[in-house]
């Protein structure tokens, strides 16, 4: 889990559109693994430097709903598209 986190952020700032499907990828292998946050914000944020805000926007605003006390909630609040 930990070196398929390091791709996502290797990924983050010059491939979002592989970012994201590794941040996916993520999620389905590690439904209930310790980075699953921090894979939801990096999803979020590649969708968001993609173009896709209203995705980016429904799956912030998800995750928020789920879990407002998140230390990513300010970051995702911080950030709208």
């Amino acid at each position: 889990e930990v070196d398929q986190l390091g791709e996502i952020r290797r990924a983050q700032g010059s491939d979002p559109a592989r970012a994201l499907a590794l941040a996916n990828e993520g999620q389905a292998r590690f439904p209930n693994g310790v980075f699953w946050q921090e894979r939801e914000l990096a999803a979020i944020m590649a969708l968001r430097r993609l173009g896709r805000a209203d995705e980016a926007r429904t799956r912030a605003d998800a995750f928020l709903a789920r879990h407002p006390e998140t230390p990513f909630a300010e970051v995702l609040r911080g950030s709208a598209p």
